[in-house]
């Protein structure tokens, strides 16, 4: 009897690794809607900076705020996305890592606050790869449109920043 009873459950978790054969099926109703990424069109008057951080488990417990002509923008997150639409002209690029239970002290005191300035057309995209530099401080690098939309589609939207926060 205890072999039976012990077979049992091992042959039921067997049964239901094996896939189901049969003719493919759509996707549920309420499953999420796939992402594509439609080329950005940019009115003549208007410049896009496209920031974007790749999914990376270094430096993931770390939130960056990007700051564009000193106003704060977003919050971008490990994963994560954010389109800025600016006046062409000069654009000066601050990004700071947000202060948290992992970072506190000599660690944030030590960390990179890279500071980029662009000089944007009207009716163009600039791209900006976020990584994770020394002391888990932001990194900012200019990005060719071919490296950069590729990349786009993994990533969610990052937070916007509010005027009180």
């Amino acid at each position: 009897m205890f072999r039976i009873a012990s077979v049992i459950p091992v042959a039921l978790l067997a049964a239901a690794c094996v896939p189901e054969t049969g003719p493919a099926t759509a996707p549920p109703a309420n499953a999420p809607p796939q992402v594509q990424e439609a080329p950005l069109t940019v009115p003549r008057n208007k410049a896009v900076v496209y920031f974007y951080r790749p999914a990376n488990f270094v430096g993931s417990a770390n939130i960056y705020r990007i700051a564009i002509n000193g106003a704060a923008i977003a919050d971008i997150r490990s994963g994560t996305r954010y389109a800025a639409v600016t006046a062409p002209g000069t654009v000066q690029i601050a990004a700071r890592t947000q202060a948290n239970f992992l970072n506190i002290g000599l660690a944030h005191a030590m960390m990179e606050k890279p500071d980029l300035t662009l000089s944007t057309k009207g009716g163009t995209v600039t791209y900006v790869r976020i990584t994770t530099g020394f002391a888990g401080g932001p990194k900012l690098q200019l990005v060719p449109e071919e490296t950069a939309r590729p990349e786009l589609p993994k990533l969610g939207q990052a937070a916007t920043v509010t005027p009180e926060g």
